[in-house]
Formats: structure tokens, sequence, C-alpha cells
């Protein structure tokens, strides 16, 4: 078991879901809640979270299985989602927000907690991608149960980060989010473009000569 990869496969999660990028939509999305109930929704939030990159990081590759695509060209188009989620980030964070321009009461009307809180705000396809391109490379059982750890660690931090939403968003502000959004973004991209260079190399292996 390697930790650095496990701290890689962390980073890259935290980066990814952004929870300190997404606070502004978080509050708008719980403006009419509580306190407490704001709360409520960022542990059922988390919780979502947690559940589907774990389902993600153990059913994915059969699922890949059974309708017939190679692990390597899902790898290839994997990478191809996570860069271009990180080129997103860097150049406009705010089109990663889902529900732009809709109508913020029929989102309230319903539970924000599961979607889109959870899905896809937080957990999208470039999270999904990197638990799935972490999986591919590691399938032994003793990993797989450390990388279900980590995933429950984001999860943990994540809740925790959206739980203290009010407070966060007084201390960073929106500039700093912004920054910070940027700067994860450009490591989403370099993970991106990592993940494409090991698919290509599996594909071609002549690449790796």
């Amino acid at each position: 078991m390697n930790l650095s990869e496990l701290a890689n496969l962390l980073i890259s999660l935290l980066a990814l879901t952004n929870p300190i990028g997404n606070l502004p939509l978080f509050l708008e999305i719980t403006e009419q809640e509580s306190v407490i109930g704001r709360r409520r929704i960022a542990v059922v939030s988390g919780i979502s979270a947690f559940i589907t990159l774990a389902l993600a990081y153990w059913l994915g590759l059969p699922a890949l299985a059974v309708f017939g695509i190679s692990l390597e060209a899902f790898a290839l188009g994997a990478g191809v989602i996570v860069l271009l989620y990180g080129l997103a980030m860097v150049r406009a964070p705010q089109a990663l927000l889902p529900y732009q321009g809709g109508e913020p009461g029929a989102i309230q009307r319903r539970s924000p907690a599961v979607v889109p809180l959870a899905i896809p705000l937080l957990v999208g396809p470039g999270a999904i991608a990197v638990v799935l391109l972490h999986r591919y490379d590691h399938r032994t059982l003793q990993h797989g149960l450390s990388a279900t750890l980590v995933i429950l660690i984001a999860a943990a931090l994540i809740t925790l980060t959206l739980f203290f939403a009010d407070r966060l968003n007084r201390r960073i502000g929106p500039a700093g989010m912004s920054a910070l959004s940027r700067i994860l973004g450009m490591l989403v991209m370099a993970i991106g473009f990592m993940a494409i260079t090991t698919a290509l190399k599996y594909l071609w292996p002549a690449l790796a000569a």
C-alpha cells in the first residue's frame, strides 16, 4: 500500500468536489433554512457523497465490463473528463454550478441535500472518474479498503466544510473562494493529464518506450 497514492486520491477528491468553492451555491440553495436545517442538509449531503463515491469505486469497473467497455478506453475518457473539468474550474468556476438561471424556489421545495448538492454539485463526473481510475490501477482488497477509508475522510471534510458554511463564507469571502477554485482547477488539470498519458501507454505500449 502506497500512502502517497492514497494521499493523492484524497487531494484529488477534495479538489474535484471543491466544497469551499461550492459554498456560495450551498448558501444560496439553503438560504430559507434555519441554521439547524442547513446543518442537517450538510450532513445528508456528505453521507450521500460518500455512498455515491464508494459505490462508484466498488461497482464502477464491473458495470463497465457488463457494457463491454475496455478499461483502457474508459481510463482515457475519464482522463479527458477530469482535464476538461479542471479547465472549467480555472476559466469559469461558476460554469460548473448546476441550475444556472433556474428557479431556486423549485429547488428549495425539494430536499436539496442529495440533488443538486451531493449530485452533481459535489460528486460530478470528475470525482467519479477519479475513483474509477484509482480502482483501475489498484485492485487488491487491502488497497480497496484503504481507498474507501480515504473516500470516507474526504466526505467527512466535505461535511464539516458545509456544516460551518456561514463562518467560512465570512472569513474567506467571494474573492478568496474564486481564487481557491482556480488553484484547485490547475491541480485537477494535472491529474487529468497524468490519467491520459497513463491510458495512452496502456493502449499503445510503444509510447512507453
